[in-house]
């Protein structure tokens, strides 16, 4: 149910992406990867306090888990999309700093950084990103960030990287 749930969530079913998961937390209350997923398709939906605290739990079963970049990454969009941008770097900087960390953890970071107008520190967080992801852009972020379905959402993302200075 975990999988079916992340097909669901590509396709913008956040509904049934979210019965799924929560089913899949049903038989399995401990994989911590799950309330991740959960959040994240929460989040996406609008359910912003919902989605903290799924990553809260997560980052509680499994504080040492591979895949906690992931957590820390997902929880600092929900706070972007609160306008937390602080607490969106924060989470977004645990996420950067976590072995494996996937190069979103950086595109978030550096759209929290862009909201907080810190052009020092979004700068190197560009150069970072571009480090580990060349050609990173504003329209590969629109076209990698399909399964937002709320245009208030992509735009908040969207316009962190133009302030950051992501072209």
């Amino acid at each position: 149910y975990f999988t079916v749930g992340r097909v669901q969530l590509a396709r913008r079913e956040y509904d049934l992406a979210i019965d799924a998961l929560e089913h899949a937390l049903k038989l399995n209350p401990c994989l911590a990867v799950t309330y991740c997923g959960l959040g994240d398709s929460l989040a996406y939906e609008g359910r912003l306090d919902e989605a903290i605290e799924k990553f809260e739990i997560a980052i509680r079963l499994s504080p040492h888990d591979p895949f906690r970049w992931a957590f820390y990454s997902y929880r600092s969009l929900a706070h972007l999309f609160r306008g937390e941008f602080e607490d969106a770097v924060a989470w977004a900087r645990k996420a950067v700093q976590t072995p494996n960390a996937h190069y979103w953890a950086r595109a978030h970071l550096v759209a929290a950084l862009g909201h907080l107008g810190d052009q020092t520190q979004a700068g190197s967080a560009v150069s970072d990103l571009l480090q580990t992801k060349p050609g990173f852009s504003v329209d590969f972020a629109r076209e990698h960030l399909f399964y937002l379905k709320r245009s208030d959402q992509l735009e908040t993302y969207l316009e962190g990287l133009r302030k950051a200075g992501v072209t």
